[in-house]
């Protein structure tokens, strides 16, 4: 919601401008279109750079773990037992708590 606001801001300023400017009423609705588009084109190339970045992100991610699969077998599984580990833990304290709830 906040790009709409500042797509249909920086349009409308640049119209203004152009209005006050004293340019013909063709001259400005041509300058509100090309505000139009090149904010739409601007909106969708951050898109895309956004989206690739993660996506390159998380395929690091994966080659890093194959990597690591591959060769610290050992490490991986237990990181992976420590984390269900503490996971474990956390279960358990919030069974806990409910279950003190429950009594008071």
């Amino acid at each position: 919601m906040l790009g709409a606001n500042n797509g249909t801001i920086s349009v409308a300023s640049l119209v203004i401008g152009v209005a006050a400017a004293g340019a013909s009423p063709g001259s400005v609705l041509l300058t509100g279109m090309g505000g139009l588009v090149a904010g739409a084109m601007s909106m969708a190339a951050g898109e895309y750079v956004s989206v690739r970045s993660q996506a390159d992100i998380k395929n690091a991610d994966i080659e890093r773990e194959n990597r690591e699969l591959g060769t610290e077998l050992e490490l991986e599984l237990e990181e992976w037992f420590f984390s269900l580990s503490r996971q474990e833990k956390i279960i358990h304290g919030i069974f806990k708590y409910i279950h003190m709830l429950r009594i008071s």
